[in-house]
């Protein structure tokens, strides 16, 4: 016999779309200077010491339910980025700089820079590329990007040397690097493309340095100081301001773009989001704005920052990252805040297959998010005394729903949040020795 419940959240598509905000947990102690997120949960990196209720020293990963940290000595993080199973950083120590991997149970040190910092690490399928201001790694030439191929670190260049690289993307199977860089005889400006042994033009790029880059479908997505992209220096560019589209043949703006300094960003279905300072020198600051594909929109203000932006797909939420105390939506928030966006909660397929109808097994709340309510379902091979209840972020009860004796079988039953308020609830299945709690999203 073989159960299976398949759980299809349909778009939804509103005239104006609505944003819910929530802390996560605590928050950090200190400044969170980048965020990756995969299946797994969502890993932190930065200047925090705490995070959440935990100590952390400068990185940690929340999967929706708890924090898990990495016990370390490093005196700074600047970057982090998983693939699988392996979670590398670039980060400090009291006595080397460099690129680490956690093996499991500590950090093996794979690359060791003399000098400057690494700031941005990214993927493909065969080796692991580091980039950021250095000019070798592990005594081997490096100005400032260096590819590891699982044994040893090779050189990629000497364009970017004494360069600061901001950035590192694959878009088309190729690697990408945007930062602070000029090489005018090859008409490189701040942002190129790795061709076989070099560094060539992206068709010139952009007249001013690029702070990050993200490669959705079949489009690069960049953001940086920049006003104008393209061959601009041969008098074709194209007027960007601070927001471009790249489609490997040709550059585009997006609407009048933004002013300020944009730091991070990311896109989902059509909708662009970037963060940073948009708004000057004195607070509140415009932190964060959207793209709905006619118009910029603003989404909050901050008493400082916003550097880093990333998307849960588990949770169909962003997180935001960067140095602030408060912010307009929610109030106090120490450097780490989670948002909902109605917009983009699209196309999420959960699939629960039980093969063996002897286990105990709950399922995921469907809707998710929901409002007011949602159906929970479980399923029960043997009679048993069972319990079934809801608690909010803080632990505290909200709801018995299943306190009794029930016979094995299939149950579902509707919860109804009401008379609650919008944020993040947690259920809980109680059977026998059997306990398992799942995360639900009442948002309004």
């Amino acid at each position: 016999m073989k159960i299976s419940l398949l759980i299809i959240l349909i778009a939804t598509k509103l005239t104006s779309a609505q944003i819910n905000w929530f802390p996560v947990s605590d928050g950090a102690n200190g400044q969170v200077r980048d965020i990756f997120s995969d299946s797994s949960g969502i890993y932190f990196a930065g200047d925090f010491t705490q995070i959440g209720s935990v100590s952390a020293n400068h990185c940690a990963k929340w999967n929706g339910f708890q924090w898990e940290i990495f016990p370390n000595n490093f005196t700074q993080v600047k970057s982090i980025s998983v693939r699988g199973n392996e979670i590398f950083v670039g980060a400090s120590t009291d006595d080397i700089t460099g690129c680490f991997k956690w093996n499991g149970f500590k950090w093996d040190t794979i690359g060791v820079i003399p000098d400057g910092s690494i700031s941005t690490i990214a993927f493909d399928d065969s080796n692991l590329y580091v980039a950021g201001f250095f000019n070798s790694i592990s005594g081997v030439d490096a100005a400032s990007v260096a590819k590891w191929d699982g044994n040893q670190w090779h050189s990629m260049g000497n364009d970017f040397q004494f360069e600061q690289i901001h950035s590192l993307v694959i878009y088309r199977n190729q690697l990408y690097a945007g930062g602070t860089f000029i090489r005018q005889q090859k008409n490189l400006w701040h942002i190129g493309r790795w061709q076989d042994t070099s560094w060539v033009s992206v068709n010139g790029g952009t007249n001013l340095p690029v702070t990050s880059m993200y490669a959705s479908d079949d489009t690069l997505y960049l953001v940086g100081h920049f006003t104008l992209v393209g061959n601009f220096s041969g008098g074709s560019g194209v007027l960007a301001n601070r927001v471009a589209r790249w489609d490997g043949v040709n550059w585009s703006a997006v609407g009048s773009g933004l002013s300020g300094v944009p730091e991070d960003l990311i896109v989902k279905d059509s909708f662009i989001y970037v963060v940073g300072n948009f708004s000057g020198a004195n607070p509140p600051f415009e932190v964060i704005y959207k793209w709905d594909g006619l118009n910029w929109n603003l989404l909050a203000t901050a008493s400082g920052f916003f550097s880093e932006i990333s998307f849960y797909d588990q949770e169909n939420s962003f997180y935001c990252g960067g140095n602030f105390s408060t912010v307009s939506t929610i109030g106090a928030a120490n450097n780490l805040v989670m948002f909902m966006d109605s917009s983009v909660i699209t196309s999420i397929e959960i699939s629960d297959n039980v093969d063996n109808p002897n286990d105990l097994f709950l399922f995921q709340n469907y809707p998710n998010p929901f409002n007011p309510s949602t159906k929970i379902s479980w399923q029960s091979p043997v009679s048993s005394w069972q319990t079934l209840k809801v608690y909010d972020v803080l632990g505290n009860e909200v709801a018995t729903l299943v306190n009794e004796e029930k016979p094995a079988g299939v149950y579902e039953i509707n919860f109804d949040g009401s008379g609650l308020s919008s944020g993040i609830y947690f259920y809980r299945l109680k059977a026998g020795s059997f306990v398992e709690t799942k995360k639900m999203i009442l948002m309004r």
